[in-house]
């Protein structure tokens, strides 16, 4: 499919790593200059450099007040706007906790980081998409928004605020030749999810091999009818296509990637 994306300007919250960094590769490769944003200068010139020269990279915490309006100085100085706009960046924190155990400072943290940081980058660069007639919001929600667990609940409400966010925000923009939609990942196989999955494994008897162990680990935690994990990349394909041309009538859509999982678990 042809995705029209040839020197378009992507900017990527938090993709230094997993989501954000498969999406980043997968823009760059359809010739678009994406701008990667994380708060590791080393991970984050890494990946620009392998980019290529057209890729840049911002640097800073979205929870910050004064750090985002950097990002967004800085971004508006380099390229003068934007055209897609991918809000990726969250997930950090306690994500283990029950609801009783989450502090309120961690809800605040985290609707500050992922949902306020995502309000203010669209408030930032969505008016100039629609001045010039073309862009792309979109925004990375995930299942627990619709199946929320017993852990993580100030993530899982959170997303489901940005889900819905996102629908209100396709019927601003729709008229003006702008397009905004949510990706809703399911169980995604991430080097943060390994990690954790490995650690877990010796106490759950799932053994030391990989294969072995994403196996048992769906069927217990994340059941989908493919049995397996998705992988990074998948995302990323679900990003280009909302992002392309051929989906300028999509609009307003929490598109699941979940391997069918919602409604399962």
């Amino acid at each position: 499919m042809e995705t029209g994306l040839t020197n378009k300007r992507v900017f990527i919250s938090g993709s230094t790593s997993g989501l954000g960094m498969a999406m980043a590769k997968a823009f760059a490769a359809e010739g678009a200059k994406v701008c990667v944003h994380g708060r590791d200068e080393a991970r984050a010139k890494a990946l620009a450099d392998e980019l290529g020269t057209s890729a840049r990279y911002v640097l800073g915490d979205l929870r910050d007040h004064d750090q985002l309006g950097a990002i967004i100085d800085t971004i508006g100085s380099d390229w003068d706007g934007i055209d897609v706009l991918v809000n990726n960046a969250g997930g950090q924190g306690n994500l283990m906790a029950g609801w009783l155990d989450l502090e309120v400072s961690e809800w605040r943290d985290m609707f500050e980081g992922d949902l306020l940081g995502a309000v203010r980058l669209t408030k930032a660069f969505v008016p100039g998409m629609m001045a010039r007639g073309w862009g792309r919001a979109i925004q990375v929600s995930t299942g627990f928004a619709y199946q929320p667990a017993a852990i993580a609940a100030h993530y899982a409400a959170n997303k489901a605020a940005i889900s819905n966010a996102t629908v209100s925000l396709s019927k601003n923009v729709g008229s003006a030749g702008v397009t905004a939609n949510a990706i809703v990942p399911g169980a995604i196989h991430t080097e943060r999810l390994e990690t954790l999955w490995r650690e877990m494994a010796g106490n759950m008897g799932w053994g030391e091999d990989w294969e072995t162990i994403e196996k048992a680990g769906v069927q217990q935690f994340v059941p989908n009818p493919t049995g397996r994990l998705g992988r990074p990349e998948e995302i990323a394909h679900a990003a280009l296509f909302l992002a392309s041309e051929g989906a300028s009538y999509v609009n307003g859509v929490n598109l699941r990637v979940d391997g069918g999982a919602v409604g399962i678990y």
